[in-house]
């Protein structure tokens, strides 16, 4: 009768271990989920500082590039003017180059984070 008693006993442990496991795996699980969005979203604004400047229109890159400011778009197919604008791109100064960089980062920065989301959702709400 005792070697039952320590096995129930044993078991029970067990099963006590594995909630206290779980416990602090899911908590853990979904703040490491919701966290990483975070350090891809500022790898897409670093995008934006660095970029080359040039870009088809497909998808969703148009909302994200302000054409002749931030770089240029091109019609999807359009090979002869996407060779113009890479042309373009490639004979640029270093300072025409900085300058789009500079405004392809305050562009999605000003559309893409907190503060300009928090920013269109008070101008709706003031609508």
């Amino acid at each position: 009768m005792v070697s039952t008693s320590n096995a129930k006993k044993k078991m029970s442990l067990q099963k006590k271990h594995n909630l206290i496991g779980w416990a602090f795996l899911i908590p853990a699980s979904l703040l490491i989920f919701v966290f990483c969005f975070y350090p891809m979203f500022q790898a897409i604004l670093l995008s934006f500082k660095k970029g080359m400047g040039e870009a088809q229109t497909w998808a969703g890159i148009p909302e994200q590039v302000n054409d002749g400011k931030s770089g240029y778009l091109v019609a999807a197919g359009d090979n002869q003017k996407f060779a113009e604008m890479l042309r373009e791109v490639m004979q640029m100064s270093a300072e025409q180059y900085d300058a789009m960089s500079r405004e392809a980062y305050q562009y999605g920065s000003k559309k893409y984070a907190t503060g300009g989301a928090v920013e269109r959702f008070v101008g709706l709400l003031n609508e």
